[in-house]
């Protein structure tokens, strides 16, 4: 008798899910209001906007460099960055930026138990 191969997910796969729950968590905790602009949307109107973008991967789901974003400052003002910035540093205090800064160029080679516990502390 033959065992089932046992389905392995792929990284990429698990990213895009711990993505999913993570943005989720970035909508609610913001509550409906936009951290650059300070406009109240709704949960639902929300993105979540990166104040490093994604592709500097050891940030990408980084509490502190994400946060809830109208569609205006998130795709249309490409990002509001100069009021992200202000509000990083109210929130954070003055460092923040150097902080990030200086970890926006790390690569990050995420592993699935990485991943899952991502999805595990930020699901509902």
């Amino acid at each position: 008798m033959r065992v089932p191969k046992k389905k392995t997910v792929s990284i990429k796969t698990r990213k895009k899910q711990a993505w999913t729950v993570f943005a989720r968590w970035v909508r609610r905790r913001a509550n409906g209001v936009c951290f650059s602009c300070g406009k109240t949307v709704g949960y639902d109107k929300l993105d979540a906007g990166h104040f490093h973008g994604r592709k500097s991967s050891v940030l990408f789901m980084d509490e502190r460099n994400v946060h809830g974003q109208c569609g205006t400052c998130n795709r249309f003002r490409g990002g509001n960055l100069g009021e992200y910035a202000t509000n990083l540093c109210k929130t954070y205090g003055a460092n923040i930026l150097l902080e990030l800064d200086r970890h926006k160029q790390t690569i990050k080679h995420w592993s699935l138990e990485e991943l899952d516990a991502i999805i595990e502390r930020y699901k509902e």
